[in-house]
C-alpha cells in the first residue's frame, strides 16, 4: 500500500491595487503557486489553490512579504523584472510550456498566442495555447496580459476587470495599444 504525500503548505499574502481591489498571493517554498487579480474572496482563493494539491493556510503576511513588495514597486512603475519563482507544480505540461513562453515575453512587450504556439512546435495551437492562458492561475509574474491577439489587439482577460485591466497591465510596463 503506497502512502500518500502529505500535500504541501502555501502561505496568502495581499497587497491591494485599486483598479481590481485585494490581489491574493499563495506561495509555497519553491514560489508563488497562485493570484488572484481581485475576484475570489479567500475562500474561493483558497479551493482554486487546493485543487492544485497544495494544502491552504489562512494569511501570513511576513512569508509573503517580498513578494508584496515587488507587487507593489511594479505598480508603481518601479520594477521591470520579477526576482520570484513559480512553482509550476499542479499544472499540465502543456500548461507549463504555454506560461514559461509567457514569462519570457519581457516586460515591455508582448507576444501573440500564434507565436507562443509556434514556439512550442505546433503552430496550429493558437486556440489551445489562449485556453491555457485562460486559464492562468499566477497573472502578472505568468503574464497572460502581454499576450495579443494575431492582429496585435488585446483579446480575453479572466481577471476582475477583463480587457480593461489587461490595459491597465500592459500601461503600467509602457506598452500602449491603438
Amino acid at each position: 500500500m503506497k502512502l500518500k504525500e502529505p500535500l504541501e503548505t502555501v502561505h496568502i499574502g495581499h497587497v491591494d491595487w485599486e483598479p481590481v481591489g485585494q490581489i491574493l498571493v499563495a506561495s509555497s517554498k519553491l514560489g508563488v503557486v497562485a493570484v488572484s487579480l481581485g475576484e475570489l474572496n479567500l475562500d474561493a482563493f483558497a479551493r482554486k489553490v487546493e485543487k492544485r494539491n497544495f494544502e491552504f493556510i489562512t494569511e501570513d503576511e511576513g512569508y509573503n512579504t517580498p513578494i508584496a513588495k515587488q507587487l507593489s514597486e511594479y505598480f508603481q512603475r518601479e520594477r521591470r523584472h520579477f526576482d520570484v519563482e513559480i512553482d509550476y507544480r499542479g499544472l499540465t505540461p502543456f500548461q507549463q510550456e504555454v506560461y514559461l513562453q509567457a514569462v519570457a515575453t519581457p516586460i515591455g512587450s508582448f507576444t501573440t498566442y500564434g507565436n507562443i504556439a509556434e514556439k512550442l512546435g505546433n503552430p496550429g495551437a493558437s486556440r489551445a495555447v489562449g485556453q491555457a492562458l485562460a486559464r492562468n492561475p499566477i497573472p502578472i509574474f505568468v503574464p497572460c496580459h502581454r499576450v495579443l491577439n494575431k492582429k496585435g489587439q488585446l483579446h480575453g482577460f479572466s481577471a476582475k476587470g477583463g480587457l480593461n485591466t489587461k490595459s491597465l497591465l500592459l500601461q503600467i510596463e509602457g506598452v500602449m495599444l491603438i
